[in-house]
Formats: structure tokens, C-alpha cells, sequence
């Protein structure tokens, strides 16, 4: 019976990537998930029930990882310092499409905001420009582009686990923040 049941939730996650829809889940896509899905096939590097990782032939990427307390970390990085996109997908696909394959087992989204990496200056930069400003931390976190696409999927609760101020520059250098959903 096991192996029975196995099977056919293999069967199901096949056609749900196939199809471009989450049969577990009773929320509707909001992009047109059979033309991604075919792309985020092709460039699939790794994938099981807790890691994730897409690179495209240019060298962009999604890497993320679920861990034992179901909060999953990523790096994005779909644009270089030239302008350059991916060809593949955007990073909203990727996010959307990360979410889906970890589906309801993530309760907390991990992401680092670090001057140190170059797929992760659009966040800092975005933040930095808010706080000068005058915006709130946690506001100014809420507009990058993270805060925006993990708001969009119900993550819209922030606790800022750590940051790194230069008090020269009066600019952010580093935040690594947690979203979460918040509780009913």
C-alpha cells in the first residue's frame, strides 16, 4: 500500500510540474506557468525535497535551501552589473517557482541583503535608498525587491535577525532578515 500511495504522489508531482500547477496546493497561479515551467525544466541543476537550484546557461542562478526548522534561504541573481537578464526566467518566476516546490513546508523565508555580492546589491541598494529617506528599517525592507515578492506571497511579517550599520557611509552593509505570514 505504501508503495502504492508513493507512486502515485510521484505521478501527481510529475504532472504538477508537467502542467505548470501544484495539485496540492488550492491557490491559482498568477503566471502563466506552463511556458515557465518548461524553461525552469531545462535549467534545473538540483532538486529534492529540501534543496533547489536553477542555472541557466549565462550564469544566473536560484539557489535555495530548506532546512530542519522550515526556513528556506535563496540567492537570486537574474541581472548582472551590466543590465544583463536571464534569458530563462525573471526573478519572480524563479521565486514563484521556488515556492511552489517547497510548497507548505516553509514557514519562515530567509534572505541576506550584503554589499559583498553582486546579486545582492539591488536589495541593499533599494534598502539604503529608503533609509536615506528617512524610512523606517523594516518599511524600507518591505520595498526592495525581496520584501515585495515575498509580501505578494503572504510573507509580509519582518524580524531583522541581523545587520551590519557603517556609520561613515550611513549606509546599510549587510541584513539578513526573516519573513513570515502572520499568525491568525
Amino acid at each position: 500500500m505504501k508503495i502504492l500511495f508513493f507512486r502515485f504522489e510521484l505521478l501527481i508531482t510529475l504532472l504538477s510540474l508537467t502542467w505548470g500547477v501544484n495539485l496540492f496546493s488550492e491557490q491559482s497561479s498568477t503566471i502563466h506557468w506552463g511556458d515557465t515551467c518548461e524553461r525552469m525544466k531545462q535549467v534545473i541543476k538540483f532538486a529534492d525535497t529540501n534543496k533547489l537550484e536553477i542555472h541557466d546557461p549565462s550564469g544566473f542562478f536560484l539557489k535555495s535551501i530548506l532546512n530542519a526548522n522550515k526556513i528556506l534561504s535563496f540567492e537570486v541573481f537574474v541581472k548582472d552589473e551590466s543590465g544583463q537578464r536571464s534569458e530563462f526566467f525573471t526573478g519572480k518566476e524563479v521565486f514563484k517557482f521556488m515556492l511552489e516546490h517547497f510548497g507548505d513546508k516553509v514557514n519562515k523565508i530567509e534572505n541576506e541583503f550584503r554589499a559583498d555580492a553582486p546579486e545582492m546589491l539591488d536589495n541593499l541598494n533599494s534598502v539604503n535608498k529608503e533609509i536615506a529617506k528617512g524610512v523606517p528599517l523594516k518599511d524600507a525592507i518591505l520595498k526592495s525587491w525581496s520584501g515585495k515578492v515575498t509580501a505578494e506571497e503572504g510573507y509580509t511579517e519582518i524580524d531583522i535577525r541581523s545587520s551590519k550599520f557603517d556609520k561613515v557611509t550611513g549606509e546599510y552593509t549587510y541584513i539578513q532578515v526573516h519573513f513570515t505570514k502572520p499568525t491568525q
